[in-house]
């Protein structure tokens, strides 16, 4: 989908803008393309629609990881009351908002299943744009600068390419792997081992375990 857009960084989500941007040449080519009977403008709705749907779908998902933090701060309070040991809330739920904001984005990749470059950077560009949204909206724009910092980490660069998208999808699982014991280990101020290490391990697998379940349930549960 989405194979009449240029290249990612020459258009905003403003449907009527992305037109604007194909030119002439482009739009001939692309008419020429369509099957029989459709027409350009049927076209252009067709893309416009389901740009629609999925940044509806992303920004339903992203509003509900907002929602979470609540109960998920409740959760962390009640394992540092039950172990009588600190646990550095503003470090795990950063480290979480990162792991999250990863998963998103390849999430929605595999979602999506994009076909080349273009159709690639514009589901990047929906799970950007919608994380934007949702922060802004709930005073929290601050985020992105270090979220974006922690994606690279991830994913290994701050531009993916298509034709390493396998690699790009094996790093983030294998990072994610490595990153459950270092979150607990900076969380809980150095534990490696112990009762408050291993739940705070349990927690951010059950973290990204229910976001998952949620993501694929359509963003809502």
């Amino acid at each position: 989908m989405f194979r009449i857009f240029s290249r990612m960084r020459e258009f905003s989500l403003d449907p009527e803008r992305i037109i604007r941007d194909i030119n002439n040449a482009r739009r001939k080519k692309f008419e020429a393309s369509l099957p029989k009977g459709e027409t350009y403008e049927s076209a252009k709705a067709k893309v416009t629609e389901e740009l629609s749907v999925f940044l509806n779908f992303l920004i339903t998902y992203v509003g509900y990881l907002v929602e979470s933090e609540t109960p998920t701060r409740e959760i962390i309070a009640g394992l540092k009351s039950s172990t009588k040991q600190n646990i550095i809330d503003d470090v795990l739920l950063r480290e979480l908002w990162i792991l999250r904001y990863a998963a998103a984005h390849i999430w929605f990749i595999n979602f999506d299943n994009p076909k080349d470059q273009n159709s690639l950077e514009v589901d990047i560009l929906l799970v950007r744009k919608a994380f934007r949204f949702v922060l802004e909206k709930n005073n929290k724009i601050d985020h992105l600068p270090w979220l974006e910092a922690g994606l690279i980490e991830y994913l290994g660069s701050d531009e993916i390419v298509f034709r390493d998208l396998n690699k790009v999808k094996a790093l983030f699982a294998d990072r994610l792997a490595q990153k459950m014991g270092r979150i607990a280990f900076d969380a809980t101020e150095g534990r490696l081992a112990g009762k408050l290490h291993d739940s705070v391990v349990a927690l951010v697998m059950a973290t990204v375990k229910e976001d998952h379940k949620v993501f694929h349930s359509g963003g809502e549960i």
